[in-house]
């Protein structure tokens, strides 16, 4: 299923994303509070870790009551949205609308921000794909304004996400791209961890599950560098999954037993949840069923720490284990268990579990009532409009009629059955065209990237030359000029000791050079250098000073080159005291204060600069 079309334009804030600009004074959020941003310490910890926060959950919502803060009362709300996500529908809602009406009212786009990728986070795993989108809207709107990178980067990712729940893994890939991006230039390791972990996901769709697994590498890295450890024993365990789907069960349980022991020793009932799962689904798939019962019961005790979804999941898949074992009494009451939290969680049941309770109900020997379970399960799937769960309602249901000898319906419900799986191969055959084509794009963009970098090799060579020359003829002018002044130097002494006549001859030719030192060759040839090292930078601080002289110029230049007073002294034949002073005059004409450098202003005028062209091959 497919997001509305007005999800599925290109991203249109990359370029200002990016930047991190200060939110503007007189913009506005949903409700027209102007943005600002209040110095504070982070009120948002934006580590992606598993477990649940730290501290009982009641705590937390005890201690909601008395905080009056709001940066403070953002903090505590993002605690319980995450504590009770995919767990109780009603409450988390309730506080993410707490959390939603809390940061518009401070009026600062990040917080803002962070409570719509919170909120989205909760919708998501409900799932209500409509909801998310809205707050994914609101937050992409808002990220010109965000000062946070990692802000800016998660809302590309979750952006990401649900597009993958919606099966266009083409749209998901360019959106993971972008948030990978924005990870990596934030320097955030567990966040760019867990953007790559996502992408494998993605990767393994598409049909590259060695990419997947170097990336789950990269990730695993990134996850140790931020020592967040139960990031760290997740991607174990995806390695262990990436491994059972390369069909190397050996390596897969190695890695999965590695996730489970690394787990308890650092006393993480969630990951020990979940590894304790994905362990014993890949025993399931060896036929080792009773091992899979076996750590599925030992992980029973921590089920309450799991979401919603992982809950259910758990559950159904020990009924279809104690069903393929003959335990058919067992299986029932683990699915009827499933059924249950769906319930309570206020959650719609999944298609899944459905089928699954009525596959047990005809083990149990009810045929007719199984039968009518699965059509009840196909009518749901229809009114969701998941055309998924009709596919595999249809089959189980087929193959239900096969086994109670119905042949006339087994065959009805084969040919409708054979039916949709010619639209999903047709569907099917559409996202593999959008997979080569995006391939296609993906080597263009490799090729285009090579051939910038090799472009950027040589503007570097280049630019490293015209330094070269720059420091020769800034060199060249100190030699020049101490030699004019050493040369000077002994005209004076030769005048104190001459007659009057060559005294006066002396005098005038020091006189003569004194006022045109200045106008030597070499002065030329350093104008040269520095206007190809930095075009148009002496120009451009003309026309925006006109105030400036020819002489404070060419100090300015100086200065850019990071020239120390002494040395400067020396280029311009004066003394330190005198570029002190000439210092002081340009600081006034270009309205410097004091806080202000001159390296800080002169980059500024820098970037003015025309870019230099690129050399074409």
């Amino acid at each position: 299923m497919s997001g509305p079309d007005r999800h599925r334009a290109s991203p249109d804030r990359g370029a200002s994303a990016v930047r991190g600009a200060s939110p503007v004074r007189g913009a506005s959020l949903d409700r027209g509070a102007p943005l600002h941003r209040i110095p504070c310490a982070p009120y948002v910890q934006p580590d992606p870790t598993l477990e649940a926060p730290p501290g009982a959950i009641a705590d937390l919502e005890r201690s909601i009551a008395g905080v009056t803060e709001p940066y403070e009362r953002i903090a505590l709300l993002i605690q319980l949205v995450r504590a009770w996500r995919g767990i109780d529908v009603s409450r988390v809602t309730r506080y993410a609308r707490l959390l939603l009406r809390t940061a518009r009212a401070t009026g600062d786009a990040d917080a803002l921000c962070w409570a719509l990728i919170t909120a989205t986070r909760a919708a998501v795993a409900i799932p209500n794909m409509r909801r998310a989108w809205r707050f994914l809207d609101e937050a992409r709107s808002l990220s010109d304004h965000c000062t946070s990178l990692v802000c800016v980067a998660q809302i590309y990712h979750y952006r990401g996400i649900v597009f993958d729940y919606e099966f266009d893994t083409v749209r998901a890939y360019q959106e993971l791209t972008l948030a990978r991006g924005l990870a990596e230039r934030s320097g955030h390791p567990t966040v760019l961890a867990y953007v790559l972990c996502t992408i494998v996901g993605v990767e393994r769709q598409l049909g590259r599950p060695a990419a997947g697994l170097a990336l789950l590498h990269e990730a695993l890295g990134l996850a140790r560098a931020g020592e967040d450890r139960e990031l760290e024993i997740w991607i174990i365990g995806a390695l262990g999954r990436a491994a059972s789907d390369l069909e190397d069960t050996a390596t897969a349980l190695e890695y999965l037993g590695e996730a489970i022991e690394r787990s308890e020793q650092l006393g993480l009932a969630r990951a020990l949840f979940r590894s304790r799962l994905h362990y014993a689904t890949v025993l399931a798939q060896l036929g080792r069923v009773d091992e899979a019962l076996e750590i599925e019961r030992a992980a029973l005790p921590d089920e309450h720490l799991a979401t919603l979804r992982e809950r259910t999941a758990f559950r159904a898949a020990m009924s279809q284990h104690c069903e393929r074992v003959g335990r058919f009494d067992e299986a029932a009451e683990h699915v009827d268990a499933a059924l249950t939290m769906f319930a309570e969680g206020g959650v719609p049941p999944s298609i899944d579990a459905l089928v699954v309770r009525a596959t047990v109900t005809l083990g149990l020997g009810d045929g007719a009532g199984a039968i009518a379970e699965l059509e009840r399960a196909i009518d749901e799937a229809r009114r969701r409009e998941e055309p998924l769960g009709v596919f595999f309602a249809l089959e189980a249901l087929a193959q239900m009629h096969e086994k109670l000898g119905n042949h006339a319906e087994a065959l009805r419900c084969g040919k409708e059955y054979a039916a949709l799986r010619e639209q999903f191969t047709g569907a099917e055959a559409q996202r593999e065209a959008a997979r080569i084509t995006m391939q296609a794009e993906l080597d263009r963009a490799e090729r285009e990237q090579e051939r910038a970098r090799v472009e950027a090799e040589v503007l570097e060579r280049q630019l490293a030359e015209r330094d070269r020359e720059l420091a020769a003829a800034s060199v060249q002018v100190g030699e020049a000029a101490e030699l004019l002044e050493s040369i000077l130097r002994e005209m004076r002494e030769l005048a104190s000791v001459s007659d009057p006549a060559a005294r006066r001859s002396v005098r005038a030719i020091v006189r003569r050079v004194e006022g045109n030192r200045d106008s030597g060759s070499y002065w030329s040839r350093f104008d040269e250098q520095f206007e190809r090292a930095h075009a148009g930078f002496t120009d451009e601080l003309a026309r925006r000073f006109p105030a400036l002289t020819a002489m404070e110029l060419r100090l300015c230049a100086l200065l850019k080159l990071a020239t120390p007073t002494k040395e400067i002294a020396t280029l311009l034949g004066t003394s330190a005291d005198n570029i002190e002073v000439y210092r002081y005059r340009i600081r006034k004409k270009l309205g410097l204060d004091r806080t202000t450098t001159f390296a800080q202003f002169f980059a500024e005028i820098g970037r003015l600069e025309p870019p230099v062209q690129p050399v074409r091959f």
